[in-house]
């Protein structure tokens, strides 16, 4: 009955031989014949049936053992040494050897049963438990000695009919109980031994190999329960007594199991196990008054197997739970370190960091945090409305509780942000804590005081998969205050600037008129004089455009939002008069689909004057342009998709992410169009301003452009 390499693989490594193979099984050999003469000792006295076949067990261990190279010589030798010491005894040769093939088949199928259990459990030849480590390992063996007892049976059952020529039905229960103790109590005495040596091995003291739960008196509780089991021994067994006396061994086995190490557990129930069948044979204890002998020897082996039962269950029970208990504090410390390192990572960080769950729930929120955005202290509620802390929506727009960027993440799953501005000197009693990115619209957002703080916010979803699958959002705060007085200063700068120079280059258009009719009325009329003029005038109009492009690019980024309904397609028609005007060019410009668009009016009419007018312009010379814008709402995702499509030159691929930037024109239409490469800037910016987004591609046929906007949906102003 062998096994595979995968199931060799499963022997523990604490059976691996010190000795040579010869030598070895010459040893195990020795062992079995002094365990079959233990066991033909304990024949009940008139009945020949034997109380304990301790051989069976041995047989067990012996093969359990073996490598799969060495089995079969050691199950022969198993064989021939069975039956020699049958013989010696006195057995005829028929039963001997009978008897000597029952205990090797079940020697084989304890062996099988229990590699079945050690392979899933450790999966890999570089084993360092033994098969037996847990209530799953008393399973796994008490499984192998049921089924090693039962597939022996009827081998069992022929030896004893050749042996006494009477067979029956209890004559098959005796033997599966004789061989399911025999193999349960030795085993799981030698597997006890052989745990206990490997955790010696690994420099466990010997205090923890006595005791499942180290206590400073476990050498006095030893002591004083060796007394107690003697004690209890002399009690029940010396003389006949009444059968409920031996369940006082059996209390005593449970607290044997509860209190103390298998090994511990595996010598009380052979000592207890020996004093049973010795005065069961002696004719004394409680067993003695049994009439029958057969039933007699039944009685005792059950009462065996019942306390090996109790004691090592228990005690392996309690023992994993104690190494469970010393796992999970070793997790626990390990857990509560990395926290205490993480919090300290992130109270030290300059940004603010939490997370919320979809309950409200501030999980997690550093310092930063607390004094970026305050807020509530551990749970978001209805209650807590924004303008109640100080934070308002930065750019004005107006905002509850549901558009918060944490409340969007959680409930969309996808990343939301936003800009706030936290005012501490308008009275507002803020609690420190929220981090949400909480805000308000309205006016009074746009006010800046002296300690306003400003804040770019920004939450992501995370799914957290486990017992109970939920979403947070994990947000993070930035303070942006310090950028946005620099940004603030330069937009200020740009405008006065701009507006200043408006000045002097209306004086110079002014003298250029002058100069113009004067030189017209002294008859001055010659081509050089004239193309000066006109290249003056030429600049001078490219330095007006230049003025008005920054103008509109600094209002663009900081102009207060004044949010309404826009019609879309009666700005589209203005937008085209004014460009038709402007180019001289006679396009066609069209507009279809969803006519209203919740914006600012000013920097909507920007938006798109730029791009239909670019359309116009970057269409080639003797073409006439054709524009085309659609519009559509997008509820999935919150937003009115606006489309401008021409049949332009285009842009190339490698530049449409990068002319959205100040000051970007394309080299192949630099040179013939006139611009500063502002106007996609100042759309950028208004767009972004309205929390949309703007993108370029190509036209459906490839050819031209497609400028895509979005807006996203809102309601009117408060």
């Amino acid at each position: 009955m062998g096994i595979g390499q995968d199931e060799q693989a499963a022997l523990p490594r604490a059976w691996e031989p010190v000795l040579s193979p010869a030598v070895r099984a010459a040893a195990w050999a020795t062992v079995n014949a002094a365990a079959i003469v233990a066991g033909w000792v304990t024949t009940v006295p008139g009945s020949g049936r034997v109380l304990f076949w301790p051989a069976a067990g041995i047989a067990a261990l012996w093969l359990q053992g073996t490598s799969r190279r060495d089995l079969a010589p050691n199950v022969a030798l198993l064989l021939a040494t069975t039956t020699c010491v049958n013989l010696l005894i006195g057995l005829p040769p028929g039963p001997a050897t009978t008897y000597a093939l029952a205990n090797a088949v079940m020697a084989c199928t304890a062996r099988w049963v229990l590699v079945r259990h050690a392979a899933p459990e450790h999966g890999s030849p570089d084993l360092g438990e033994p098969v037996m480590g847990s209530t799953r390992g008393v399973a796994a063996l008490a499984r192998a000695a049921v089924t090693a007892a039962v597939v022996g049976a009827p081998l069992g059952l022929l030896a004893t009919y050749l042996l006494t020529g009477q067979a029956s039905a209890f004559t098959v229960l005796a033997w599966v109980v004789r061989s399911t103790t025999g193999v349960f109590v030795v085993a799981g005495l030698g597997l006890a031994v052989v745990a206990t040596h490997h955790e010696r091995r690994r420099g466990v003291a010997w205090s923890d190999l006595v005791v499942n739960e180290r206590r400073p008196d476990w050498l006095a509780e030893l002591a004083a329960t060796a007394v107690v089991t003697v004690v209890a021994i002399l009690l029940v067994f010396d003389g006949p007594r009444g059968m409920s006396l031996a369940f006082l061994l059996v209390a005593v086995s449970a607290y044997v199991g509860f209190r103390f190490s298998p090994v511990v557990a595996a010598v009380y129930i052979t000592t207890a196990g020996s004093a049973a069948i010795l005065a069961t044979l002696a004719d004394r204890g409680p067993f003695s008054s049994i009439a029958d002998p057969e039933v007699r020897a039944l009685v005792v082996r059950v009462f065996v197997l019942v306390q090996t039962a109790i004691s090592l269950t228990l005690s392996w029970a309690i023992r994993e739970r104690h190494e469970l208990t010393l796992e999970l504090r070793a997790a626990r410390q390990e857990a509560d370190e990395r926290a205490q390192l993480l919090d300290a990572v992130t109270d030290r960080l300059h940004d603010g960091v939490a997370v919320i769950d979809d309950r409200g729930r501030i999980l997690v929120r550093n310092t930063a945090a607390a004094r970026l955005v305050p807020g509530p202290g551990e749970q978001i509620t209805d209650e807590d409305h924004p303008a109640r802390y100080g934070v308002h929506r930065a750019d004005g727009e107006p905002m509850d509780l549901a558009t918060m960027p944490h409340a969007v993440a959680l409930s969309t799953g996808e990343t939301a942000s936003a800009a706030f501005v936290v005012r501490r000197d308008d009275g507002t009693a803020a609690r420190p804590g929220c981090a949400a990115g909480d805000g308000a619209g309205g006016a009074e957002g746009r006010r800046t005081g002296s300690s306003d703080t400003y804040v770019s916010v920004r939450a992501d979803p995370l799914d957290l998969v486990g017992l109970h699958d939920r979403r947070v959002a994990v947000v993070s705060m930035r303070d942006d205050t310090a950028h946005h007085q620099r940004v603030r200063d330069l937009e200020t700068f740009t405008g006065a600037v701009a507006h200043d120079l408006r000045n002097p280059l209306a004086a110079m258009t002014t003298w250029l008129d002058v100069l113009t009719e004067h030189l017209a009325d002294r008859g001055v009329h010659d081509d050089e004089t004239i193309e000066a003029l006109g290249r003056i005038s030429a600049t001078g109009d490219r330095m007006g455009r230049l003025i008005g492009d920054l103008l509109a690019y600094a209002t663009a980024s900081s102009a207060p939002l004044d949010l309404q309904a826009v019609d879309l397609g009666r700005l589209v028609d203005d937008v085209a008069e004014e460009v038709v005007a402007a180019s001289g060019r006679d396009p066609v410009v069209t507009f279809a689909g969803h006519r209203e668009v919740v914006a600012d009016p000013v920097l909507a009419r920007q938006v798109f004057a730029n791009v239909v007018g670019n359309a116009v312009k970057y269409t080639a010379d003797g073409v006439r342009p054709v524009v085309q814008v659609t519009s559509s709402r997008d509820p999935r995702r919150g937003v009115t998709v606006v489309e401008v499509t021409d049949n332009g030159v285009g842009v190339p691929e490698e530049m449409r992410s990068t002319v959205f930037d100040g000051f970007t024109r394309v080299r192949a239409t630099a040179r013939s169009r006139s611009g500063a490469g502002l106007g996609l800037a100042i759309c950028a910016r208004a767009v972004d301003r309205h929390g949309g987004t703007i993108e370029l591609g190509p036209g459906p046929t490839g050819h031209g452009s497609t400028v895509t906007v979005t807006f996203p949906f809102r309601p009117g102003p408060h």
